[in-house]
């Protein structure tokens, strides 16, 4: 009995450590902030860059500006690297190993040569012959429209846009729709950034589309500021920009408002409802 019951205790002992090591990686997941950060510039060439970042750098996702693959690491070290030089090892050894250049002959340089140009002119012939089908398709396919097109036009109807209005025009609904969308503005204001610099110079070359783009600009909290320096050309088109960004989230707060919804009775309503239309 004894034996048993120290069986019994380290097994106990082991589950309570792993269940100890659950709950401590779900807190960390839940409490500990994402930091991410991204960078725009556009002079001549526009190119954009991000990284993101999780408790001390663990899990990094970045993307260089001077770079066009994104990069994931764990502890430091890169993942998805060392596959693709060895794909590049393969592919130099085969090269090696099976050479194509002059240097390789199977036989006299003439029976060589000979046989060089018949495969060419072979290789000519077999490519003009599918040209010329090829263009013989398209041309019945312009001058003889099949009747499939003619029956893919159909005519408008205001159907389908007067039940999306009647729809949000509902009473039941529109209780739904507004708390979605003071969701949306929280959600907004807390996914914004809480650094931000950098300057924008622009101009389309027409004072009029810059002056919509300009109050477009002036809707974004961003654009007051301090650190950044907006600047319009009504007379020329350039573009010269160069922004910094960056904020941290916490992932607690999405399973807050993903609760707060399905707790609530109005947001569920809607949408079973807009599951359901047709």
């Amino acid at each position: 009995m004894t034996v048993l019951f120290a069986i019994l205790k380290v097994i106990g002992i082991i589950l309570l450590v792993l269940l100890g090591l659950l709950v401590c990686v779900c807190a960390a997941l839940l409490f500990i902030p994402l930091r991410y950060a991204a960078q725009f510039t556009a002079d001549g060439s526009v190119s954009f860059g991000f990284s993101a970042s999780w408790c001390l750098r663990i899990v990094k996702l970045q993307k260089k500006i001077s770079e066009q693959e994104i990069h994931l690491s764990l502890f430091g070290w890169k993942i998805g690297k060392k596959k693709k030089r060895k794909k590049k090892k393969k592919e130099e050894d085969t090269e090696q190993e099976c050479p194509s250049g002059p240097g390789v002959s199977e036989g006299p340089a003439e029976n060589s040569g000979t046989r060089a140009d018949q495969e060419q002119k072979e290789l000519h012939q077999t490519k003009s012959h599918q040209n010329t089908e090829k263009q013989a398709k398209v041309r019945g396919k312009t001058r003889n429209p099949g009747k499939k097109s003619l029956f893919k036009k159909k005519s408008f109807s205001f159907d389908g846009i007067s039940s999306i209005i009647t729809f949000i025009r509902d009473g039941d609904n529109k209780r739904g729709m507004q708390k979605i969308k003071k969701e949306l503005l929280v959600l907004f204001r807390y996914l914004k950034p809480s650094y931000v610099r950098g300057h924008l110079y622009f101009g389309t070359g027409d004072p009029c589309t810059t002056g919509w783009v300009l109050g477009l600009i002036s809707l974004l909290p961003a654009a007051y500021t301090d650190e950044i320096d907006i600047v319009p050309d009504f007379l020329q088109k350039k573009l010269d920009a160069e922004i910094y960004a960056r904020g941290k989230v916490h992932f607690f707060y999405f399973l807050r408002m993903f609760v707060r919804g399905y707790m609530d009775a109005d947001i569920k309503t809607l949408i079973s409802k807009v599951l359901n239309f047709e």
